[in-house]
């Protein structure tokens, strides 16, 4: 069993027990030519997912809500096995002991190129909305690698947008 931490500074959030071994939070290749996420796209995104205990993001600390833009909302819905550039996903904590938020976490499809992160970049947000850490991050990568449709796993549970908000 692999333990990995995600980025810095996010009070145990990355924590995994699935397999691969992965580096800690360094970046790979944060992709110079990339501008800065913006946190703010996050008022842009639409519900599609909830959920009780992240498996992946510090299991049994937080509940999940999964947010998506039109394209990557489109590609979940139709059960597609890849996401088109621009696609972005977000999933943001809540403590399950009800004692306040827990950071969020994007993906933003940047290429279709072939490389070990699926031409994905990676973002962590602290609790205050800071980017804390972005690029093609080795403790991301590590685990989403496995999952079955181009990097992502799953929703868990389906929402429709008049259901969804916070956990």
């Amino acid at each position: 069993m692999a333990v990995a931490a995600c980025s810095p500074g996010l009070d145990g959030v990355g924590v995994s027990t699935a397999g691969g071994g992965g580096t800690g939070a360094a970046a790979v290749d944060a992709g110079a030519e990339a501008p800065p996420f913006d946190p703010q796209v996050r008022a842009s995104l639409v519900p599609f997912g909830k959920g009780e205990e992240t498996s992946g993001h510090a299991p049994g600390l937080y509940d999940f809500a999964l947010f998506a833009n039109e394209a990557a909302r489109v590609t979940m819905a139709g059960g597609a096995r890849s996401f088109p550039l621009g696609s972005v996903l977000g999933i943001e904590h809540q403590r399950r002991d009800g004692s306040g938020k827990g950071p969020s976490f994007f993906m933003e499809k940047r290429s279709a190129s072939g490389d070990r992160f699926g031409g994905w970049r990676f973002v962590a947000v602290d609790t205050q909305g800071r980017v804390v850490d972005q690029g093609q991050l080795e403790a991301c990568g590590h685990c989403h690698r496995d999952a079955p449709n181009d990097y992502v796993f799953p929703a868990l549970t389906p929402v429709r947008p008049a259901d969804a908000g916070a956990p």
